[in-house]
């Protein structure tokens, strides 16, 4: 073996050594002269050709300095190539890319299509709860989905939902905050909807993945105040007075309990002062007098 091989050997040696974490960084002046030049190269076509196992489309599609970062070669980016992606790729395949800007590579024009197929494959053969464990910001930089998500302003869910279309809700994910009533009743408003009810009892908040809400609120009558931003109990106590006015005006008590979708034993019930709180009841007859929205 002559010692231009023992020499590339060596240098992808030591270059997955620092990978592996066996190494803490490159020897000293590793990227310096002539020879740094040499091992910058070797390290790059390592890389691509033997850690990513990337085609020519795929350097296009996906390379960029963040690359170099997150592979352990922004020194030897910023030492060897003035930190430009672009000649670190026309010096290492000086026959097949040709970046005539040396900025070409900074913001690369990214295939939405190819990413989201990117992601799909990643994630193919992983059940929902695997999904969920792996799919975070970490795995996302890790796998280079960084910059498309920039680009096209993609949340988490958003670039989620591209790859595995009505199978997950936002709330799901790893790092969803629940501590914003806005996010709270944005996930439970989402899963009303879904379920076409105003109502759901407290097993079927968590059932649906609804349980880290439930720790914000001391009752469930709390937790339906907050998603329609009403105080139910006050807003159902107008309709009862509502039905009183217009009675002792001289309307028929059943009569009006029905243009209020108001049971009239509920009713006669709180004339009595003999009516039982029912927060379902309460939510049923406020929606059916259009004083809650699921939007």
């Amino acid at each position: 073996m002559n010692d231009y091989y023992k020499s590339l050997i060596t240098t992808q040696q030591i270059y997955q050594e620092v990978l592996d974490g066996e190494r803490e960084g490159f020897p000293e002046d590793f990227w310096l002269g002539e020879q740094g030049q040499k091992n910058a190269i070797a390290c790059i076509k390592y890389l691509v050709e033997w850690v990513f196992h990337w085609g020519i489309s795929d350097v296009y599609a996906m390379m960029g300095r963040h690359v170099f970062e997150l592979y352990k070669l922004g020194d030897m980016l910023r030492i060897c190539f003035e930190s430009k992606p672009s000649k670190a790729l026309n010096a290492t395949y000086p026959d097949t890319f040709c970046f005539q800007e040396v900025d070409e590579l900074e913001r690369p024009q990214l295939n939405l299509e190819y990413e989201v197929k990117r992601l799909r494959d990643l994630l193919g053969g992983l059940d929902d709860e695997d999904i969920l464990d792996l799919y975070g910001t970490h795995f996302l930089f890790e796998f280079g989905f960084g910059e498309v998500m920039a680009a096209y302003k993609l949340t988490r869910f958003a670039f989620l939902e591209l790859a595995c279309p009505n199978r997950f809700h936002p709330w799901q994910l790893v790092g969803y905050d629940w501590s914003k009533p806005e996010n709270r009743r944005k996930a439970a408003l989402f899963l009303l909807r879904y379920r076409n009810k105003y109502y759901l009892p407290t097993y079927k908040l968590i059932n649906y993945g609804l349980r880290a809400m439930l720790q914000y609120h001391s009752s469930l009558e709390s937790i339906y105040n907050e998603i329609y931003n009403i105080d139910i109990p006050k807003a159902y106590m107008e309709i009862v007075k509502s039905i009183d006015r217009e009675v002792a005006e001289g309307a028929d008590h059943v009569a009006m309990c029905k243009k209020y979708h108001m049971p009239a034993g509920v009713y006669a019930n709180y004339r009595k002062g003999s009516a039982q709180r029912n927060l379902q009841h309460m939510i049923k007859v406020l929606a059916a007098n259009g004083l809650l929205s699921l939007t």
